[in-house]
């Protein structure tokens, strides 16, 4: 091959280093190139004359750098060539360069881009192989669904464990023990206080039923669910309420506060559901002072009377300050306890 007329290789740069690698394999692998054909020829290696019969190799190589051997009519293209005469006169060449195949795949030659799709493409071939083994250990059953049995096995697994988890870390925490109270004796208190005004009790049940439509559309379930209240008096608030809700100019309940709070002054269990801004706060705080009032004082060591809870730090804050304006005027002390602060900032003077 010769190096300066392969139209394939345009570049003088790749073709000087072209020329810079076949200098050094001539160098390198020449030597015992020669080595090995002498020894062929030495083991009495047969080789073809020109009439087609067998003759052994008997004469000795020799090297020569020009004139060129001619083998068959045809004029090598490289610069050294291995010359053996045997007993015909015949001439055998050896081309001393190497393939051009051999050339062409070099390491310094060789793409990155393709090594690297060498290198996963064998990843791939590894995994495929894996996968196959473990259909091939799934016997008895379908494939797909052995493995989607499989694949479900290892979620439930892992769901058990956070289970397990969740349930160790809760186990840890003090168990509250089971309150009997059949056996406490408590004290008698009276849980209703409403009174139905002879407005409210002159309606008919259609009468009630378009009230409720007119406000909002209120729903109510339960056995004989008291009428809402259409003013604040008809409601049975202490006097010192009224007072306060004038001054908040708070001119008729709205529709959640119409309907619970007459349940919750009759001692009604109550489940309330309204959209935020609609008064839920005073709905069921105003019959919680009632039946705070109706209570004997508390006494050193003694619990609170009444216990409102919440999600949220800022709803609790919410409600104490509606707590404190309207249980200041009834001498009603409220507290609101959360986390994040100093207890001492929670407690009331």
């Amino acid at each position: 091959m010769n190096l300066d007329t392969n139209p394939i290789i345009s570049d003088p740069a790749r073709q000087r280093q072209r020329r810079e690698r076949a200098a050094k394999w001539r160098v390198d692998k020449l030597p015992a190139l020669r080595q090995s054909l002498q020894k062929r020829l030495n083991h009495g290696i047969p080789d073809h004359g020109t009439d087609g019969a067998k003759r052994p190799a008997t004469a000795s190589p020799s090297t020569t750098a020009s004139p060129r051997a001619v083998v068959s009519g045809v004029t090598p293209t490289t610069t050294t060539d291995l010359v053996a005469q045997n007993h015909g006169g015949d001439a055998m060449a050896v081309d001393a360069v190497p393939p051009a195949s051999a050339m062409d795949v070099d390491a310094a030659d060789v793409d990155p881009l393709d090594q690297f799709m060498v290198d996963v493409t064998s990843q791939v071939a590894k995994i495929h192989a894996a996968d196959l083994q473990r259909l091939t250990e799934l016997k008895g059953t379908n494939s797909v669904e052995a493995l989607n049995a499989a694949d479900d096995t290892d979620a439930a697994d892992a769901e058990h464990d956070i289970l397990a988890l969740a349930a160790k870390k809760l186990g840890k925490k003090k168990d509250i023990a089971a309150v009997d109270h059949k056996s406490i004796a408590y004290e008698p208190f009276r849980k209703n206080f409403y009174i139905e005004p002879p407005e409210l009790a002159a309606l008919t049940v259609d009468e009630v039923k378009d009230m409720r439509a007119e406000l909002d559309g209120i729903k109510v379930a339960g056995k004989e669910c008291p009428k809402p209240a259409m003013k604040w008096t008809h409601c049975g608030l202490p006097a010192a309420c009224y007072k306060v809700i004038k001054d908040q100019c708070f001119t008729a309940p709205t529709p959640i506060q119409a309907q619970a709070i007459p349940a919750i002054m009759a001692g009604r269990d109550v489940i309330g559901v309204a959209k935020t801004g609609s008064g839920k706060t005073l709905a069921f705080l105003l019959p919680l002072l009632r039946h705070i009032k109706d209570q004997r004082e508390v006494q050193t060591g003694e619990g609170p009377i009444a216990l409102i809870m919440t999600p949220t730090r800022e709803l609790a804050m919410q409600i104490h300050k509606e707590a404190k304006l309207f249980g200041k005027p009834l001498n009603i002390r409220s507290a609101c306890c959360y986390g994040g602060s100093p207890i001492s900032d929670q407690m009331p003077t």
